[in-house]
This record gives C-alpha cells, structure tokens and sequence, in this order.
C-alpha cells in the first residue's frame, strides 16, 4: 500500500476544491472569452499611459496573492486539474516525493524565488530577456537585451539545484508557465523557420517535410514548402521530437507540478503582471513610451540580422532580392509593415548592402505603419487564408496531437473561422505568400 502523508490528502482536497470551483467558474470566464483572441505582439495588450514617466512602486505580495488567485488564474489551474484527474485518476496529486523529469531544465532565480518553463514558440526568448533584466538591481525592458545575448545558459536553471533541495525550491517557488494557441503557434513556426530564410530549417524541416510528400527540392534547398506540407510533418514528426512545437503540457510536466501563473502569450501582458508582482518589480517598461516600436523592432532586427549572416548559404538556395522580399512580407504576415508600404529595393541592391541598411528601411516603414486596424486585419487574413488551404481533416489533426494545450489554455479546438463551411467559403485568396508583387487587401 503506499502511504498517504497528511501533506498529501491535504493537497488532494485542495485539488477538489479547486475543481469544484472551476466548473462554476467556467460559465462566467468563458462569456468574456468567447471570441478565440487574434494573436497580437508579445506584451503590447496593457499601456494606460504610453507616457508614463515615473515606475510605479512595485506590487506588494499581498497584490500578488490577490492576483494568482482571481477568476482567470483559478479557471486555467482548474482546466488542468480536470484533465490531470482524467489522466491519473482520482488520485493524482502534484505533492512532490522527487523532482520532475523535465526535458530541459526550467529556469529558475534563487534571489527572486521562481521557476518559469520555457518553450519553444510561446515568446521563450522574450521571457529569457524578462528573467534577466528581473534579476539586475534596476527593472529595464527585456527589449534593451539583444536576442543574441539571451540565452538561457545565461540564466540559473533547476539542474543546477542540489537533488535534494529541488523538491523544496520547487514546492517553495512562484511557478509560471505560459501556453499559446496551437493554429497559431503551428503558422508563427511555418512564417519564421520556413518561409523566412532559414537554412538551417529549410534542411531539417523543410527535406523532410518534403519527402514525406514525395517529392524531392527543386533547388539545393528546400526553400519551397507549402503550409500543407509543413502541417503534415508537425502532425506526425515534429510535435513528438522537436521542442519548438512539442506541447506545452507535456514539456512543463503540468500534472506533476502545479503552476501559480498559468499565462498565455494572447494575454501576456496581464500575465506578466501577475508574474513581476510575485517577484516584486515594476513593469514600468511596458508603459514607457516608444515600447512598441521598440518590441517591433525587436523582430526586425532578429528576422535580418540572422538572415544576413547566413547571405553565403542563402545564395545557394534562392537569390538575394528574394531574400530581402521574403523579410519585408514576413514583417507584414507579422503585423509590423503596413501591407501597403512597398519593398524599397531594386534588382540586385541588397547584395552588397548591409544588415544596418536594411533594418533602417524597415524602421522608417514601421514607423509609419501607424494604421493598427490595418496591421491586424493582415496578421488576420494571413493566418485565416493559410488555414484555408488544409482541409477540415488536416485541421482536426492538429487540434488532437495538441489535444491537452487546448484544454489546459482554454482554447478553443474548433474555431468558427477555421471549421465553419460558410466562414471558409467567405475567406478571399490574396495570395499573402507571393512576396514577388505587393499584397493587396482592398477586397478583404
């Protein structure tokens, strides 16, 4: 028989209690998040006043308290200990006997006393920023950081703790994790691994991607890959083996640790809140202003700079102009480039240009890229029409092999703009992939 410490029953009524809670608690959550968000920008959700000056005083641990236990944090944990329940049984329990087995460490502050789990495309590099400017006498913008210089080796990670003391940090720790919407998650990897330049990914996702449909790289590289084919390779390969798109439940061991901030990326801002009010810092940062010229230019420069230093064996696959287009109509996928502001280049102008040329092109386009309507309904149509090209089955196929994120996030596995027959016949084919001719939206 195995012994019931008092630790323990006391954690299992704590689990019934939450799930109780969070059943009546779901009708009232779910009215006012109906509507699957639209994916917006790392941490621009909250800016009261953009002028903002003066850092406020941080958020005391009583704030703190109050916040990891409102309505949205007790409807996420109780999704989870649904599911954990359905999972382990009744007698499931998160009370800790040894430290779970993560696939990479989570990172951790002993100062700040938090763990936080990242994963590969739910804004893992900007949170590694947000842990290291945290942990610095003075709370700056995670942007301030480069994102070469935001490794996580930079950072303290559980492994680094003692066997026998991990079970007590943990316990002891403000834990966070974050979760993003898999249809998104599964277009953000495409849009930045595939169809940017990336040869890198255009070998390991890419020929495989396209073997598994038959066929064989027109060029050197397989630079050409269709959504399709990148969805079907994610579905039977990349969700088990690669960590940019293997689940979140499943990387953060979310049945063996219970996690006080359960955030998701389409409200990261209100997360984050919650997060620095645990460790007591300001976020300041996020009202000053400029703060999203500074978050868009953040993803210019790493979408160029990275491309640049890879000119030789990009040249390879495809010609420079087409890398520089590729880049602009990224930027405008993302929503950070106005679809109806023109790549400025002409033929042959970016071979010998630099990375800095470029990003100054790209500044003074997101500068004027003011029109936020706009930049949404681009990062809307681009996401809606490549979802068009798969059929309703290949959709389903994602929604199940990222069945327990839907669950443990709350989102929904069937949205109405991906699965409704009449809302897909109404979606107009601009064509958003064709980075030879401008994107027009005019009939959107």
């Amino acid at each position: 028989m195995v012994k019931v410490t008092l630790t323990a029953m006391r954690h299992k009524a704590r689990v019934l209690v939450a799930g109780m809670a969070a059943l009546w608690l779901y009708t009232l959550l779910r009215a006012q998040d109906k509507a699957p968000p639209v994916e917006q920008p790392p941490l621009l959700e909250t800016t009261s006043d953009p002028k903002l000056s003066t850092p406020p005083t941080p958020p005391s641990r009583t704030s703190y308290k109050s916040m990891i236990n409102n309505f949205r944090y007790k409807h996420r944990r109780g999704h989870i200990i649904n599911e954990c329940i359905k999972k382990r049984g009744p007698d499931w329990t998160t009370a800790l006997e040894q430290a779970p087995a993560f696939p990479s460490p989570p990172i951790i502050s002993t100062k700040k006393k938090f763990m936080y789990c990242p994963v590969g495309k739910v804004g893992s590099s900007f949170f590694t920023r947000y842990v290291l400017q945290a942990t610095q006498p003075v709370m700056r913008s995670p942007f301030d950081i480069p994102i070469k210089d935001a490794g996580r080796d930079r950072c303290e990670n559980l492994g680094q703790v003692s066997s026998l003391r991990r079970v007590n940090f943990i316990e002891s720790a403000v834990k966070v994790v974050f979760g993003r919407n898999p249809f998104h998650r599964v277009f953000s990897a495409y849009i930045d691994k595939l169809y940017s330049p990336n040869p890198y990914y255009w070998r390991h996702w890419g020929e495989p991607a396209l073997s598994m449909a038959g066929q064989k790289a027109k060029t050197a590289c397989a630079s050409g890959v269709t959504f399709r084919q990148f969805v079907s390779l994610v579905v039977d390969k990349l969700v088990t083996s690669d960590g940019h798109l293997k689940p979140v439940f499943t990387e953060c061991r979310m049945c063996d640790v219970m996690y006080d901030v359960v955030g998701t990326l389409e409200t990261a801002g209100t997360d984050l809140q919650a997060w620095s009010a645990a460790i007591n810092v300001s976020t300041a940062f996020m009202k000053q202003e400029g703060y999203s010229v500074q978050a868009a230019m953040d993803a210019v420069k790493d979408s160029v700079e990275s491309a640049f230093s890879w000119k030789r064996e990009i040249k390879v696959c495809i010609d420079l102009d087409k890398m520089g287009m590729r880049i602009w109509r990224k930027l405008q996928i993302r929503g950070f480039i106005d679809s109806r502001i023109s790549y400025p280049f002409k033929d042959g102008e970016i071979d010998a240009m630099s990375s800095q040329t470029f990003i100054a092109a790209c500044r003074k386009a997101v500068e004027s890229s003011k029109d936020k309507e706009q930049l949404r309904k681009q990062k809307t149509q681009a996401f809606v029409e490549a979802f068009s090209s798969l059929s309703v089955e290949k959709i389903s196929d994602i929604a199940k092999v990222y069945s327990d994120d839907f669950i443990s996030f709350d989102y929904d596995p069937e949205p109405a703009n991906l699965f409704s027959t009449t809302e897909r016949k109404l979606i107009v084919n601009t064509d958003f992939l064709n980075w030879r001719k401008d994107w027009q939206l005019n009939e959107v």
